[in-house]
């Protein structure tokens, strides 16, 4: 329905879609119009999945101004963005029975998510919970569904045995910190 909408001129903020369609033929259905109309993110999500085989990246981000309220991250939101369409694009394959394919997709979600693990920012770490939050909608989707081969069960486990977010949170507390005192100190 949305990409119906979206077809068809500019939308509304006000607008809303839903659908009480939720059985498996009418959501095999709609993946398909979806994975049709997410075919022009297919080169983005393969350049992300060329240089995710990359173990050491780093954004570039210029920690050496004289503000440290002024350090820029300008690549928070295109990641956020990917994720949330990585999200969809693994829904709808799931949807259309192909769980090989999602699951590439969430382990790019997880690939992303970790890039930022490092940085010392509170809003980056709030941006990773919000990448694996769309990790875990096609997760359950397939668990609720039984997509999910018991490989394939094991390896999303074993990925979401890494996260702890909680502990992980110190690390970004400490960064926001530093910044403050240096805002001070200015």
């Amino acid at each position: 329905m949305a990409f119906t909408a979206l077809q068809s001129g500019p939308l509304t903020p006000t607008r809303r879609f839903s659908s009480n369609q939720l059985d498996l033929g009418s959501r095999a259905k709609a993946a398909t119009a979806v994975l049709d109309g997410l075919k022009t993110n297919e080169a983005d999500f393969a350049e992300l999945r060329g240089v995710s085989q990359r173990p050491y990246s780093r954004y570039p981000v210029m920690y050496d101004v004289e503000d440290p309220a002024g350090i820029l991250l300008f690549h928070l939101n295109p990641i956020r963005s990917n994720c949330r369409r990585l999200q969809l694009h693994a829904s709808a394959e799931l949807a259309a029975g192909q769980s090989d394919n999602a699951l590439q997709d969430v382990k790019l979600i997880f690939r992303l998510t970790d890039s930022l693990e490092r940085e010392p920012f509170l809003i980056s770490y709030l941006v990773r919970v919000a990448c694996i939050q769309c990790a875990i909608e096609p997760i359950w989707e397939g668990l609720a569904e039984h997509r999910w081969s018991d490989a394939q069960l094991q390896e999303l486990e074993a990925h979401l045995r890494e996260y702890n977010f909680v502990a992980d949170l110190k690390w970004s507390l400490d960064g926001e910190r530093a910044m403050c005192l240096a805002i001070i100190d200015s």
